[in-house]
C-alpha cells in the first residue's frame, strides 16, 4: 500500500478478475504500490500507514472510515464497487440524518469489537459495518444489542459513543466505567449494560438518589431499593423521572405509550415491586417522563414500591413475587400474562399505555377466537425462548409477544416458524403448546420428545421440527406404519422408506392419510388445494419419490 501509489486496480468487465496498471513511470527496483483505499470500502485488517506521502491518509481502514473531504478526494479514482458502496452509504446517511433522539439506528449489534488507541480520540467501536469513535458527548448509546440515537441527528453528523459505558474496566486510555467521576457515574449509570451494573455493585458502587424524599439502601438479596427518607403524605410526588424514550422495552424501562419506553435512572430504577404498593406511576402529558406519586401515607424508613403490572403489558425480565400481599399476583410477567379476572381487577389503575395495549389485545383475541383448525395465528416465530418451571404447568414458550403454556392437549402447534391452530378456537380460549415437540431432549420436568411414550411419538412425530426428527433417528427411533400393507425400513443413505409387506393388487388403497390442513407448504406436506396443504404422518411420510411410481 501507498497513499501515493504507482499502480492502480482495473476491474475486468466480467467482475471475475482485475489488472494492476502502472499510473506513472516506475524505475527498475522501485517498490510497486497501490492505494488499498481505492478498492476497499471496509477492511478486515486495518493498519497505520507509514508511507510518508505528503497527503498520507493515516489509518488505512477502508474508505468508509476516512473523513468526508478525503473520501471526496479519492472517490473518482476508486473501483466501481467502492463508488457504489459510497453511493449506498450516502443514501443511508441521508436516512440516518432524519433520526430523532431515541430512534434505533442499528440492531443485532455486539459490543465486543473495541479498539483502543494511544489517546481517547483514537479509540473506537466497530459496529454495524461502521466505526463509532469514542466521545464523552456521544451521539449514540449501546442498549442491549442496539445502537440508539442520543440526540436528533442532522446532515454532517458523526456517529460517536461513550465506550466507557460498555465495560466496568478497560485498557488505557479510557479505563472504563470504574474510572469515571462519581458525578458521571450517577448521571450515566442508566446507559450502562447489565454486566457493568453488576460489576459496579460488586465493587461497592451504591446508587444515588436525586429525590430528597427517597434514600437508596441495600435490600438483602434483592439488591438496592428505595426507602422513605421522611414521612410522605398521599399525593406527594416522590420522584420525577426523565430519560431516553425508545421504541424498545428492556428490563430497565417503563412503558410510556404502546410504542415507546423510557430508560430512566437517578435512583428511581431501584424502586421495588409490590402487589400492594404505596406509590403509583403518573405519565407526563408529553410522554417523555413520569412521576412516582404516593398512594397512601408512607412512614419514614418504609420500603417504597409500585406495582410493575400497572405499567408493563409484557416484561423482559419476569420474576416470582415474594411481597406477601393477600392478593399477590404471583408471577410478575406483564399484565398480559395475568388471568382475565386479575387483569380486570388491576386495569382501572394501570397506565394509559397498558390500558390501550389491553384494548388492542382484546380486539386481537376476538379475531383469534374465529380461527379454525389449521389457521396460521402468528408468523416469524422462533422456538428459542422456552421457560421451564418446577412443574409442567409452570413451563411455557414465549412467542409473538405472548406466553404459550405447555399442555399435552395443546390448542396450537409450532410449524417451521409459525404458530398454527390445532383446533377451532372460541371465546375464552387459551393458547397452549406441547413444548416436548420442540426439542428431542430438554430440562425437567418435560424431558422432550425422547421421554414420550412410543405411542405418543408415533402419533405426534408429524408435528415435530426437522431437527427433532433427525435427532430421534440418530438415537435409533424408527417410524411406525399404520398400514398393514406397508412396513417402514432403512433405505441406505435415503433414511427410512416404505416397502410392501405383502403382494398388493392394482387399485388397492395402501394408506389412508389425515392430518393438519394448513394454508402453507412445508417439506412434509402434500398440496390438497391451490390454497391448502396437508401435514401428515403415520408412516406415510416415508414413501419415497420415483419417476416411475407404483402408487
Amino acid at each position: 500500500h501507498s497513499c501515493d501509489p504507482n499502480v492502480a486496480v482495473r476491474i475486468h468487465d466480467d467482475k471475475q478478475g482485475f489488472d494492476f496498471v502502472a499510473l506513472k513511470p516506475i524505475e527498475e527496483g522501485a517498490l510497486v504500490t497501490f492505494n488499498y483505499l481505492t478498492t476497499e470500502w471496509t477492511m478486515q485488517a486495518p493498519f497505520r500507514c507509514l508511507c510518508g506521502a505528503e497527503r498520507c491518509f493515516g489509518e488505512i481502514n477502508g474508505l468508509m472510515n476516512q473523513p468526508a473531504d478525503r473520501q471526496a478526494e479519492l472517490l473518482p479514482v476508486c473501483s466501481p464497487a467502492v463508488q457504489e458502496l459510497a453511493r449506498r452509504h450516502a443514501e443511508e446517511q441521508r436516512r440516518l440524518a432524519k433520526a430523532k433522539r431515541g430512534d434505533v439506528l442499528f440492531t443485532g449489534v455486539t459490543a465486543d469489537d473495541l479498539v483502543f488507541g494511544a489517546t481517547p480520540e483514537q479509540c473506537f467501536m466497530r459496529a454495524a459495518g461502521r466505526r463509532l469513535r469514542h466521545s464523552t458527548t456521544p451521539t449514540t448509546v449501546f442498549v442491549e444489542g442496539r445502537i440508539v440515537a442520543m440526540q436528533d441527528l442532522a446532515p454532517g453528523f458523526e456517529l460517536t459513543i461513550d465506550m466507557r459505558l460498555l465495560r466496568y474496566t478497560m485498557p488505557a486510555p479510557l479505563g472504563g466505567f470504574a474510572t469515571m467521576s462519581r458525578a458521571e457515574q450517577d448521571e450515566l449509570m442508566l446507559y450502562t449494560e447489565p454486566e457493568v451494573r453488576a460489576e459496579a455493585s460488586a465493587a461497592g458502587f451504591t446508587v444515588g438518589s436525586r429525590s430528597a424524599l427517597i434514600r437508596i439502601e441495600p435490600n438483602g438479596g434483592m439488591g438496592e431499593a428505595g426507602f422513605a427518607a421522611c414521612a410522605i403524605a398521599p399525593g406527594t410526588p416522590v420522584f420525577s423521572c426523565r430519560g431516553l424514550v425508545m421504541p424498545v422495552c428492556t428490563m430497565y424501562t417503563i412503558c410510556m405509550t404502546p410504542e415507546s419506553h423510557l430508560l430512566f435512572g437517578d435512583g428511581a430504577q431501584c424502586l421495588a415491586h409490590s402487589c400492594d404498593p404505596n406509590v403509583a406511576v403518573r405519565i407526563h402529558d408529553d410522554k417523555q417522563g413520569f412521576d412516582f406519586v404516593a398512594l397512601k401515607p408512607i412512614e419514614e424508613g418504609a420500603l417504597v414500591t409500585f406495582n410493575y403490572l400497572t405499567t408493563e403489558w409484557t416484561m423482559q425480565a419476569p420474576f416470582r413475587c415474594l411481597c406477601g400481599a393477600e392478593r399477590c399476583f404471583g408471577e410478575i410477567n406483564g399484565l398480559m400474562n395475568q388471568p382475565a379476572d386479575r387483569q380486570a381487577e388491576l386495569l382501572p389503575v394501570c397506565s394509559p399505555a397498558v390500558q390501550e395495549l389491553a384494548r388492542r389485545h382484546a380486539e386481537e383475541q376476538r379475531r383469534l377466537a374465529k380461527a379454525k383448525r389449521g389457521d396460521v395465528l402468528f408468523t416469524g416465530v422462533t422456538a428459542d425462548d422456552l421457560v421451564f418451571g418446577a412443574t409442567p404447568e409452570q413451563c411455557f414458550m414465549r412467542a409473538a409477544g405472548r406466553r404459550l403454556r405447555h399442555s399435552t392437549t395443546p390448542t396450537t402447534v409450532f410449524v417451521e416458524g409459525r404458530i398454527v391452530a390445532m383446533q377451532d378456537l372460541a371465546p375464552g380460549f387459551e393458547l397452549t403448546i406441547d413444548m416436548r415437540l420442540l426439542r428431542y431432549t430438554m430440562p425437567a420436568p418435560l424431558g422432550g420428545f425422547a421421554t414420550m411414550s412410543r405411542a405418543e411419538q408415533d402419533e405426534l412425530m408429524l408435528y415435530t421440527e426437522p431437527e427433532v426428527r433427525a435427532e430421534a433417528s440418530a438415537a435409533g427411533f424408527t417410524v411406525g406404519s399404520r398400514s398393514a400393507l406397508i412396513r417402514i425400513e432403512p433405505n441406505g443413505g435415503m433414511g427410512e422408506a416404505g416397502f410392501a409387506a405383502c403382494a398388493i393388487a392394482p387399485g388397492t388403497p395402501v394408506f389412508s392419510c389425515r392430518g393438519l390442513v394448513m394454508p402453507v407448504c412445508t417439506m412434509y406436506t402434500i398440496c390438497m388445494t391451490p390454497e391448502s396443504h396437508l401435514l401428515f404422518g403415520d408412516g406415510a411420510q416415508c414413501l419415497a419419490h420415483s419417476c416411475d411410481p407404483n402408487v
